[in-house]
């Protein structure tokens, strides 16, 4: 007859016990879970645009928000009231880092008795030492039979079985301690890689200070630096200003880089290269790229002149206006070339379109110059200018992170190689027969590796024999 146990839901009052808490904080799912929401949560303040902590008021925040993708734009009514346009300053990225760090906290304190344990030279007499069972622990027991004596009156406690097993682990490079008087046998191999897991916890520790640390303390700052006419920004109290720039251009004359020359406090006559970070006291600089800048007079007959500004998201996509009225579409291109850049401004829609004409082929237009398309009596002057995109940031949690990623880094690589076992061996002893009785402790946050047992397998255990 099968006695099948009946499991019960925990009582109330265990549920609400320091005790049970501290079970359910230190499980792998646990940090999973809480992992997974992170992740979560970053992601979504990378897909939803933020807006820059110096914005103030609605006027400010609608001018940001027309710079936006439309679909975010339609979704101000449901993302501006929960503050998804600010997720790194509210509860949404503070409660998931608070908790994880928690976590990440709980997990140590709770691995590193277990650890003081485990990497020991001599970790203990048996694996019931160890203390109770841990998540990263991966126990097994097996037994082996003693071929019994001979001889009748020879021992059967012989420490001949226990000196062969230590013999066959010594060849597989484990180290072994043998104890005469207690018949028993312990041997451990790569004990330094029991630190794997407690080095990605330390590491994750560490990107979460310098994440809370560079949100507290951090800064950042965008302006645009025009390459004519009056181009002076100031980064903190430093004047920062382009003396030249030399653009840079791949086989399809596509803007990929170019040197600048900048003046930065009292420094002078500093080369800079596009899209390179650069060190200025405490600030990290990044030219980050070339932005057109264009205004346009045009002119119809029978009409005022009106004045348009095309916006330029970067020098690889054109840019899009109509007029005033709506009744022409313009599309207007940058075109690198290797002194002055050329745009080339194409009619997209007009009054009559399918009633083409030569005349509103595509117009080459430079600084100061002017175009017309007769058919439409349109007249219109170009005033041109570039500016250079500049970011800077301060970084304080940019250290604390490095350290965190170098040390993650170097728990995967001790969690890659071969991992830590622990086996203890002893000689069990009843009449004339006697069996080995083995336990085997090793990593269960690996994939599982059966090296330990197969060495089990292949001891080779001779008759004992008295010299």
């Amino acid at each position: 007859m099968t006695h099948i146990q009946e499991h019960k839901p925990p009582h109330a009052r265990q549920l609400l016990s320091l005790a049970y808490f501290w079970s359910v904080l230190r499980t792998p799912e646990t940090f999973t879970l809480s992992l997974i929401v992170l992740a979560a949560i970053l992601s979504l303040g990378s897909l939803i645009p933020q807006q820059p902590p110096a914005l103030t008021g609605d006027r400010d925040f609608a001018a940001w928000l027309t710079d936006q993708p439309a679909l975010y734009q339609a979704l101000i009514p449901i993302l501006r009231p929960i503050g998804l346009f600010q997720v790194f300053e509210s509860t949404w990225f503070w409660l998931p880092v608070a908790w994880f760090l928690f976590v990440c906290l709980v997990t140590a304190a709770d691995y590193l008795p277990f650890l003081n344990r485990l990497s020991r030279k001599n970790p203990s007499v048996s694996a019931g030492d160890l203390g109770p069972s841990h998540p990263f622990k991966d126990q097994t027991a097996t037994s082996r039979l003693v071929p019994a004596p001979s001889d009748a009156g020879k021992s059967a406690a012989s420490s001949l079985p226990l000196a062969q097993v230590q013999t066959q682990l010594e060849a597989e490079a484990y180290h072994t301690i043998l104890n005469q008087e207690q018949q028993t046998l312990t041997a451990t191999r790569h004990q330094r890689r029991w630190w794997g897991p407690m080095l990605i916890i330390i590491g994750i520790i560490f990107i979460l200070a310098g994440s809370v640390i560079q949100a507290l303390w951090g800064h950042r700052q965008t302006f645009e630096l025009p390459l004519k006419g009056n181009n002076v920004a100031y980064l903190g109290t430093d004047p920062i200003s382009i003396r030249s720039f030399t653009p840079q251009s791949d086989t399809f004359a596509r803007l990929v880089g170019g040197q600048a020359v900048v003046d930065i406090g009292e420094v002078k006559n500093r080369q800079w290269q596009l899209h390179r970070p650069y060190r200025h006291q405490q600030w990290w600089l990044i030219l980050a790229g070339l932005r057109p800048n264009i205004r346009i007079d045009l002119a119809q007959s029978n009409q005022s002149a009106e004045t348009m500004g095309p916006q330029f998201e970067n020098t690889l996509h054109p840019a899009s206006f109509t007029t005033a009225d709506g009744r022409l579409g313009f599309e207007l291109h940058y075109m690198f070339t290797s002194s002055e850049p050329d745009y080339r401004l194409q009619l997209t829609h007009w009054p009559g379109q399918s009633d083409r004409s030569p005349e509103v082929a595509p117009k080459v237009i430079r600084e100061g110059s002017t175009f017309t398309v007769p058919s439409l009596g349109l007249q219109g002057r170009a005033i041109v200018d570039q500016k250079i995109q500049m970011r800077a940031y301060q970084l304080p949690g940019l250290w604390p992170g490095l350290i965190g990623l170098l040390t993650i880094i170097g728990g995967l690589a001790w969690l890659a190689g071969p991992p830590p076992v622990i086996l203890w061996v002893s000689m069990v002893t009843k009449g004339r027969g006697s069996r080995l009785e083995v336990e085997v402790v090793g990593l269960n946050t690996v994939s599982p590796d059966q090296d330990h047992l197969s060495v089990l397998e292949t001891l080779t255990l001779s008759e004992t024999v008295d010299d």
